[in-house]
């Protein structure tokens, strides 16, 4: 949850004290490498909204995995890029701790998820990947896609 509030006053800092312009006098774009194994749905929500609110670019660079919470979180970024190798995993949102391991979110439960997917990515990417995050449930395990898939349902931009 410190992550989300100290990334949010660094780009605050960053975009206020930000003497880069491009030709046009609008500050250049703030870029954040992703690299994570997950963490907390709300906070992946939470992060996604200020790096659309900062006007963020979310990358991922080659070899690199950005999971769960990450790739909520990943696809708030206003520009968002992917190099070669690199994988972005979506899985149903779980509460753990119940005797035969975790139990996964149902769609009906998770509106605020696809609410949040179809605001940064448009209605039709935003239900689709909605619809596969939800078809996954595990903890590390989920819809792996990388570069070339990501640009063909539109999660690049």
């Amino acid at each position: 949850p410190d992550s989300s509030s100290i990334i949010q006053m660094i780009l605050k800092n960053i975009n206020k004290n930000n003497k880069c312009v491009d030709k046009n006098g609008k500050g250049v774009v703030t870029s954040v490498y992703m690299n994570s194994d997950g963490g907390l749905l709300i906070d992946g929500i939470k992060l996604g909204n200020i790096f659309r609110d900062a006007g963020t670019s979310t990358q991922i660079i080659g070899n690199q995995t950005c999971s769960s919470a990450c790739a909520f979180a990943f696809v708030g970024g206003t520009y968002r890029k992917m190099n070669d190798n690199a994988k972005l995993m979506f899985h149903a949102p779980y509460n753990s701790g119940t005797y035969s391991g975790i139990q996964c979110s149902s769609k009906y439960q998770m509106q605020d998820l696809k609410t949040y997917f179809k605001r940064m990515l448009g209605s039709s990417t935003g239900n689709l990947l909605f619809d596969r995050t939800m078809s996954y449930c595990s903890r590390s395990n989920g819809w792996i896609i990388n570069k070339d898939a990501a640009q063909i349902y539109n999660i690049l931009k």
